[in-house]
């Protein structure tokens, strides 16, 4: 069984970064992390509601102790949030970058949400970024500027399956990418009712991820 102290800092995920790390979890962070520090990205694919975002975030803010930029893509995802659009400011025009943008130059890991979803005409920008590591240097195709790449890109999809049978998969050319980085991982409900290797209980019910 779980001991109370397990549990207690289960309980203390739980209330502080909504997520609780069970030994599976555990396993699967120790296998990602060395490449998402070195600039690897890394994706999560899994059924809905199986804590894929939850798990990018706490990975992020516990283990790589920044605060991260979660984009939620959409079919209707605007190219102005992926990479900034033009405005104006003082009667000057300014080009203000977008949430993603600016956590790379924040030094943030930026979340895509639901990637599969993310339109096809803007994979060139997301396939270009994909394969930069921290200390890389990417160049921003409006500005030009060249913005050092300083944190991971993480990302999730949701897998189809017999609900879900109307889900986007995800092209061979950006799960490539992944797969070249951290790896494409798939995340299930795996842990509730299972064992760990002494036979005991993974995680209560109560700990439902």
């Amino acid at each position: 069984m779980l001991q109370r102290r397990e549990i207690r800092r289960m309980q203390q995920d739980l209330e502080r970064y909504s997520f609780a790390e069970t030994e599976s979890r555990t396993d699967l962070i120790r296998e990602v992390l060395p490449d998402l520090l070195q600039g690897a990205p890394v994706l999560f694919q899994g059924e809905t509601g199986s804590g894929k975002s939850q798990l990018a975030k706490y990975i992020s803010e516990r283990y790589l102790y920044k605060k991260p930029a979660i984009i939620s893509v959409s079919e209707q995802i605007k190219e102005s949030q992926i990479i900034g659009s033009r405005g104006l400011e003082a009667g000057q025009t300014v080009f203000n970058y977008s949430e993603f943008v600016k956590a790379q130059k924040e030094g943030r890991p930026a979340i895509l949400d639901e990637v599969n979803l993310m339109p096809h005409e803007f994979a060139g920008i997301l396939h270009d970024l994909l394969q930069k590591r921290v200390g890389d240097i990417w160049i921003h195709p409006v500005t030009g500027e060249e913005i050092p790449i300083r944190a991971p890109i993480m990302a999730t999809a949701n897998l189809k399956s017999e609900r879900y049978k109307q889900r986007y998969e995800l092209d061979v050319a950006t799960l490539r990418r992944f797969i070249g980085g951290a790896g494409a991982r798939e995340i299930h409900y795996h842990d509730i009712g299972k064992k760990d290797r002494d036979g005991n209980l993974i995680a209560p019910e109560t700990l439902k991820i």
